[in-house]
């Protein structure tokens, strides 16, 4: 109602910041509940009155967050390395060119030389707003890709590791640091390295209590890497977690991905099929209720196979 409240004079006079606060805390919630046109009315005010570039910030984050709620991921991948340029972070041309993409992995593991896990955990708290600011950026976009496969998402994974060595670390700087242990795997085949950065990630995430990160975490290292060294019941433990504390955050995708990987390594390794098969009935329920449809025919399969061997 206190949006209501106020008149464009406002926004001119002394209640500026007020003004902003109100409209951007508004513009957020109206997109969490999905009322996409009536943000848009409040998200216009902000955009026509905010004073800079960064005034805006929060009302474009609300805005690329919606747009991907409504499954535009093309608007959201434009207007986010749109932003994201803006603040100075600018991508290649051609993401797709092999060459590119291998220049750029090199590029981020020389600024890597003379660097240990612990030196990179210890370091200090990123404090410089502009390039917070962009690693949320960043992440977000990653994000997207990632559901795209996209070929800029590995550009944007080696942006977040570089802005993290040089300007210290966030709660994003975990998801960087899986994702880079990921990319090492894929482009060179190096376990023992990718699983180090791997474990330097979940330190991370735990050191910085980001709650919101877990899930996704948990499920790059413990479902994608882990499983090449650790033993099976270790990379389901840590599933469960992922799931667990995923679900608590409010991160259903990737909780309810944790748990479609949980399913598939228990049934490998061999879990006792009465454990598995209450488990697998728990997570695939879930998935129905939140409406999971991507991950929920697998995980069903998963379960009747189980069922049958009883």
């Amino acid at each position: 109602e206190g949006v209501k409240m106020l008149s464009i004079e406002d926004w001119h006079g002394e209640h500026y910041e007020l003004c902003l606060q109100i409209h951007s805390a508004c513009v957020e919630s109206l997109g969490v509940n999905g009322n996409w046109d009536e943000m848009r009315i409040y998200l216009s005010k902000i955009f026509t009155y905010a004073k800079c570039f960064e005034d805006k910030i929060s009302g474009y984050y609300s805005l690329v967050k919606s747009l991907g709620a409504q499954n535009k991921r093309a608007d959201v991948i434009d207007l986010t390395v749109e932003i994201l340029s803006q603040l100075g972070e600018s991508f290649p041309e051609d993401p797709s060119s092999s060459e590119v993409l291998g220049l750029d992995f090199s590029l981020t593991n020389e600024w890597l030389e003379g660097t240990t896990m612990e030196g990179i955990l210890i370091a200090d708290e990123m404090k410089n707003q502009k390039t917070i600011l962009s690693m949320k950026f960043l992440n977000l976009l990653s994000l997207y890709l990632y559901i795209g496969r996209h070929p800029l998402l590995p550009f944007t994974i080696f942006r977040m590791v570089r802005l993290s060595l040089t300007h210290g670390n966030c709660k994003e700087s975990s998801l960087a640091f899986a994702s880079f242990a990921l990319m090492i795997l894929y482009m060179s085949n190096d376990v023992e390295r990718a699983y180090r950065f791997g474990k330097l990630a979940i330190d991370l995430v735990g050191k910085s209590n980001a709650k919101d990160c877990v899930a996704r975490v948990h499920l790059t290292v413990f479902g994608l890497i882990s499983p090449w060294k650790d033993y099976a019941p270790v990379c389901v433990e840590g599933l469960n977690i992922g799931y667990e504390e995923g679900m608590e955050a409010g991160d259903v995708i990737f909780a309810m991905m944790n748990a479609h990987l949980y399913c598939s390594l228990s049934l490998t390794y061999g879990q006792q099929l009465d454990e598995f098969i209450e488990k697998a009935l728990f997570y695939a329920q879930q998935m129905k209720r939140y409406k999971q449809t991507t991950v929920l025919p697998s995980t069903l399969v998963y379960l009747q196979f189980a069922l049958n061997l009883v």
